[in-house]
């Protein structure tokens, strides 16, 4: 049987997707989670990982749900030394799971599984004739998203809503935007959105919403699972 491991730029295990991982894999112990934060304090993982003017930013959260900003470089680095580690360790299926692209990740045996190389050409082809809407954490993480969407053959309208920082209200605005701008399906494209705010967006927009972190353990369990 594979042994797989997850890798959350965060701290493992993921208390916020928590009932989503488990509704995959509860039952398979060869399947488990890292984080590139563990054993870190906030204030080291805060001086260690602070993104510098014009780099780009990616966000994720401790497990006491404290949030954190992050250098994308700074997070493929440790990206990658964790995959190092996890390869000696006779690993024998890595994911990562953040939804950012990541172009320097490598590995010599073991099958390294980036969501944005399965995740897109998936909803691609799943949403090909609808009109998308995805949602970000943050506004600033949308002109290089739209960069990604389009070189996969997609233009979504593109809105913003931190999952570490829920409020129903700005998930309920950016819901309505969506709607007003006849959209069909949405896509929360962050690994921290969770069920509870997928089925709140579904509630205020009468609309059917994807977790793509969901999207990912589906392909995974399908894929691996023996």
């Amino acid at each position: 049987m594979n042994k797989i491991v997850f890798i959350t730029i965060g701290e493992a295990p993921r208390r916020d997707i928590e009932d989503s991982f488990l509704a995959f894999f509860n039952d398979n112990s060869n399947v488990s989670q890292v984080g590139i934060l563990d054993g870190l304090t906030v204030e080291e993982a805060f001086q260690q990982f602070q993104p510098e003017k014009q780099e780009e930013v990616l966000v994720s959260t401790f497990c006491n749900g404290q949030g954190i900003q992050m250098s994308k470089e700074k997070v493929q680095q440790r990206l990658q030394q964790k995959i190092i580690s996890l390869e000696e360790q006779g690993v024998d299926v890595i994911v990562i799971l953040c939804t950012a692209e990541f172009e320097k990740l490598v590995t010599k045996n073991a099958v390294l599984i980036e969501p944005e190389q399965v995740l897109l050409p998936y909803i691609h082809e799943k949403f090909f004739n609808q009109s998308l809407g995805v949602i970000l954490p943050l506004s600033n993480q949308i002109e290089s998203a739209r960069e990604k969407w389009r070189a996969k053959g997609m233009n979504p309208v593109f809105e913003a809503a931190s999952p570490y920082k829920f409020s129903k209200k700005q998930f309920m605005e950016v819901g309505q935007l969506l709607q007003s701008e006849g959209i069909e399906v949405i896509v929360l494209d962050c690994m921290g959105y969770s069920r509870s705010m997928r089925e709140f967006l579904m509630t205020v927009t009468n609309l059917p919403v994807y977790q793509s972190n969901e999207l990912l353990f589906e392909y995974v369990q399908t894929m691996f699972e023996e």
